[in-house]
């Protein structure tokens, strides 16, 4: 690296979040130069937008090693490969969320529009009408379901049953009653748990974990299938994770259409989500204008 620039970014952003904040790194090295994002996710991340920038500034002017925070290495790595490694089209996951007028609607356009593979978000539908969306669905996607934590292990087990679950990928997050996933029988995926869990479960049907490199970090866990996912992160950081993601042998469909949230984008040329893949762009502008300047070095 022969110098950088770091950058303040505060955007609107529709819900969970009111806005989203975070810091854009700027490098350049003498091949060009390279953007990344750190932006710990409220709620989620172990450390603070405030700690971040500490360690950062620390890492960019002393140049010593220490053990970062994950929105710190995902945000140094991605802005040394940024997009060196996204050299054609990764699949995407569309995200059906909302009422279940909205979440029919989103899956009738993610459908025409070419996507494979989808998640359905039921946190907060009543489960006769959550199995409903999810049979009707799951006729055009391959399907994983995202329960967020909402259900009982018996509730998770009877939409289960209840459903079939013919073609359906996974059930991220089945149940609160962590303890009892050793002895649920479908197939299921983790993802904010990870963090909570001492051991992760032996059991069988543990197919899959759902990876945000924002919070988790980079080091991913390789046991398992891996499904990399954004955590409301701008267009340099989905970027970021496609980049992680293309240095995989297994790619997944990758979970980043949180970025359609993002009503307006830092990069001058948003990212098109529109025909099912993420594409590489032929290069990287970002609208300064939007940013405030914090550091350089």
């Amino acid at each position: 690296m022969k110098s950088f620039v770091l950058y303040r970014y505060i955007l609107p952003y529709d819900p969970p979040f009111p806005e989203r904040e975070g810091l854009l790194l700027r490098i350049f090295h003498p091949e060009g130069e390279g953007w990344g994002e750190i932006a710990p996710l409220p709620g989620r991340s172990r450390e603070t937008l405030s700690q971040a920038l500490e360690q950062l500034l620390y890492v960019l002017t002393e140049e010593k090693s220490i053990s970062l925070f994950p929105s710190v290495a995902f945000g140094l790595f991605s802005a040394q490969q940024h997009t060196q490694s996204l050299k054609s089209p990764l699949p995407l996951s569309a995200l059906l969320a909302g009422t279940p007028e909205q979440i029919i609607a989103k899956a009738e356009k993610a459908s025409s529009q070419g996507y494979t593979s989808a998640k359905i978000k039921i946190t907060g539908i009543p489960l006769s009408i959550a199995k409903e969306l999810i049979q009707h669905v799951g006729r055009q996607f391959n399907l994983r379901i995202d329960a967020n934590r909402a259900f009982s292990f018996q509730e998770a087990m009877r939409l289960c049953e209840e459903c079939g679950l013919h073609g359906i990928e996974y059930v991220e997050e089945p149940t609160y009653e962590l303890d009892q996933l050793e002895h649920f029988n479908y197939p299921f995926a983790l993802d904010e748990s990870l963090i909570e869990m001492n051991t992760l479960p032996k059991n069988s049907y543990f197919k899959a974990i759902v990876w945000k490199p924002s919070v988790m970090g980079i080091e991913c866990a390789k046991e398992k299938k891996l499904i990399l996912s954004s955590a409301c992160e701008t267009g340099i950081g989905i970027l970021g994770i496609a980049s992680l993601a293309a240095t995989f042998k297994d790619i997944q469909p990758l979970g980043l259409d949180t970025y359609r949230f993002l009503p307006q984008d830092i990069l001058s040329t948003p990212l098109d989500f529109s025909s099912g893949y993420i594409h590489p762009p032929a290069s990287i502008h970002v609208n300064t204008k939007m940013l405030q300047e914090i550091a350089h070095g």
